[in-house]
């Protein structure tokens, strides 16, 4: 009697654990309460393994959009991309059990964005596929009525610079003050040998 109640304890404690599996991500992130599905910026990768994002636009739950937030299980990218920080990426997140997910993206406009990289696993396309359809907006519209709560229009801010644009920003700066520089330098050097 005693060894079936602890095995029955036991296999409680099994199926309460919430851990999700990588195939079933984009349905975890539509149907779970809890989810957060988001546009947001890396901020950095940190030496604990742990991601810091800046989010920009939600899609779906409860997030704090131009507040950065960090998710101690790091990053799984679908799609075999290497993020990188700077850059603006579709960001799901289950709970505290799993990682941020990261989906590389064509556009932050839901009805017209694709996944641009592919696991081959069907989980990019039932995901653009969700998003486009807009079951995400009807999901967070349910979500929001469950707790009393009417549905706005997701707040965002700025779109991020992506990182190349920074990079030829810079170099524009740059040369445009060597530019600037050396023609001083030139009119200068023409008064002087004036005198």
């Amino acid at each position: 009697m005693k060894k079936t109640i602890i095995s029955v304890i036991c296999i409680v404690l099994l199926l309460a654990n919430t851990t999700v599996f990588a195939g079933s991500f984009p349905e975890d992130f539509l149907w779970s309460d809890e989810a957060l599905v988001f546009f947001g910026e890396i901020v950095s990768f940190n030496a604990d393994n742990s991601v810091t994002v800046l989010p920009t636009q939600n899609i779906k739950g409860d997030i704090e959009i131009g507040v950065e937030q960090t998710y101690a299980r790091g990053a799984l990218t679908l799609g075999g991309f290497t993020p990188r920080a700077g850059n603006l990426y579709l960001m799901g997140y289950y709970d505290e059990n799993n990682p941020l997910v990261l989906f590389n993206v064509s556009s932050t406009d839901t009805a017209t964005l694709q996944i641009l990289n592919s696991s081959g696993g069907g989980m990019e396309e039932r995901m653009q596929e969700y998003l486009n359809n807009g079951d995400f907006e009807r999901a967070e519209i349910e979500r929001l009525a469950r707790l009393g709560r009417t549905y706005e229009s997701p707040p965002t801010t700025n779109t991020p610079v992506p990182q190349n644009s920074r990079i030829i920003f810079i170099l524009y700066i740059a040369i445009t003050i060597g530019i600037f520089g050396i023609l001083t330098l030139l009119i200068f050097l023409i008064i002087k040998k004036r005198k």
